[in-house]
């Protein structure tokens, strides 16, 4: 072999193990290779994902809507109280019973009418009264007033409401000079301002009877203890 042959052939060897050189090198660069305990580390220490925690622990059970059933129960359960607690007139042997014919959902505002049949001996019989309630707030507390002449199904409060001057203002309902049902002949007492809220509530709640929106009316006319011991529930005197 000539000397000129034999000398490319060891430029050629020598640049192949050149490349190879390189080759390794390149692979042994901080970072190329993970120690397996490392990534195993990642692994069995990750932390579950936000979103996950998030959904789990905002997730609300939906809640049960307040029916005229739960309103009339928890008014029932005030009058056998107060049974309980009082001195019962002559011939009365229990508390009033309330029959209502109204069902479904209520809410702030909703007005109905119910019988109250009182317990009785039986030869000493007593005349059936009405009921006539307005719900405070969403969670079913009813403020109501009783007599005998307070309907005693809602359909018969409608009536009268129809029957009755529409339009009118707080001051309308306080005047003795103004004929209407819904006015008590002026009365500024708990009974009035039941009515008053009853009659509000059956215009649609307008805010002619409600000047600052604060869903309380006509409450610059009643005595603030008046409207606080309607707005608290309960039978009112």
């Amino acid at each position: 072999m000539s000397r000129h042959i034999l000398g490319m052939v060891l430029v050629a060897v020598f640049a192949v193990s050149a490349c190879g050189a390189d080759d390794a090198t390149d692979t042994s660069q901080p970072g190329a290779l993970m120690p397996p305990s490392t990534t195993t580390e990642q692994v069995t220490t990750a932390q579950p994902s936000t979103t996950s925690v998030a959904s789990t622990t905002t997730t609300q059970p939906a809640e049960e809507p307040v029916t005229m059933e739960d309103v009339v129960a928890g008014m029932q359960t005030i009058i056998d109280e107060e049974f309980a607690d009082s001195e019962p007139p002559e011939g009365v042997t229990g508390p009033s019973q309330l029959e209502c014919l109204d069902t479904g959902p209520v809410h702030r505002g909703t007005v109905f009418a119910c019988a109250s049949l009182p317990q009785t001996a039986p030869d000493f019989p007593l005349e059936t009264g009405g009921v006539l309630a307005y719900v405070t707030d969403d969670s079913g507390r009813a403020t109501w007033v009783t007599g005998t002449d307070v309907p005693d199904r809602t359909e018969t409060l409608f009536r009268i409401y129809e029957e009755n001057p529409k339009g009118l203002y707080c001051r309308d309902l306080t005047s003795p000079d103004v004929e209407t049902w819904f006015s008590a002949a002026g009365t500024t007492g708990p009974t009035g301002y039941v009515l008053a809220l009853v009659y509000w509530s059956l215009e649609g709640e307008p805010a002619r009877m409600d000047e600052d929106l604060d869903g309380v009316p006509c409450e610059t006319l009643f005595d603030p203890d008046v409207v606080s011991q309607v707005l608290a529930g309960g039978p009112m005197p």
